[in-house]
């Protein structure tokens, strides 16, 4: 059997609540054992945190996302990141390109406060912020992105506007020439995945790439407005993986 990356149901089994907060629509809580805090939405693991080593990716989910390094040509300056969750990709980031410009939009106030109290990096970078927006909103007012980073649920579930082609259109106006989409799909159906690469392939004139979790149903979609193609296991990608602590042994590209 192939090993897990991570196994929420063996390490996350039992842990301290450090927070908890309910409403008519959903519960929130924040606990910790020894090893990793994480943040929990109605039953729902939003995002995990390393205690020893913060801006460790240890959802195996972010591996794939943060994959779409490998396909720029330049350091990022620039990313935007529609859902905050718990800020792993502001630790990453802030972590190895600490001078680069990093926001994240998210809609649920409570979300932020989570972050900002048991999430946040003890000393963040200048140009990195979080804004309290909606992401249908904001991405139209944003330009010149290197990464565009969308990781939007609703509870458990993608938000429908996920299925619109104006949404998509919207992202790739957010980008620059030589920028990057990046999606994190949590797909009601297979066929989700292939209505969303349809979509991708409509605004850009690509296929982009997807790539699966096993064990999990996320799919990760990264497209540009050029041809991305597969991504070539060389030992230049593997010292690239190794650099930046992305581990490839649960990750598969599909196209």
């Amino acid at each position: 059997m192939i090993p897990i990356l991570f196994n929420i149901d063996k390490e996350l089994c039992s842990g301290d609540i450090l927070h908890f907060s309910k409403n008519n629509l959903e519960s929130m809580s924040v606990q910790q054992n020894a090893h990793y805090r994480w943040l929990e939405i109605s039953g729902t693991i939003q995002t995990v945190m390393d205690m020893s080593d913060p801006h460790i990716p240890v959802l195996p989910h972010l591996h794939g996302m943060l994959l779409s390094l490998y396909y720029l040509d330049t350091k990022p300056q620039k990313m935007f990141e529609l859902g905050l969750g718990g800020g792993a990709l502001q630790r990453f980031f802030h972590h190895h390109f600490p001078t680069a410009s990093f926001c994240s939009a998210e809609l649920d106030e409570r979300v932020i406060d989570y972050y900002v109290k048991f999430f946040a990096d003890t000393i963040e970078a200048p140009e990195s912020y979080i804004v309290h927006a909606n992401a249908q909103d904001i991405v139209q007012h944003e330009s010149d992105i290197d990464l565009l980073f969308v990781d939007l649920f609703s509870g458990s579930a993608p938000p429908d506007f996920i299925n619109d082609i104006s949404f998509y259109e919207n992202c790739f106006n957010a980008i620059n020439d030589s920028g990057i989409v990046v999606i994190n799909l949590l797909p009601l159906g297979e066929i989700q995945t292939l209505d969303v690469e349809s979509l991708l392939l409509k605004v850009s004139g690509y296929t982009p790439a997807i790539f699966s979790i096993p064990f999990y149903k996320n799919r990760i979609l990264i497209a540009a407005k050029r041809r991305l193609g597969r991504i070539p296991f060389t030992q230049k990608f593997q010292q690239f993986c190794e650099k930046l602590d992305i581990e490839l042994m649960n990750i598969l590209q599909l196209k």
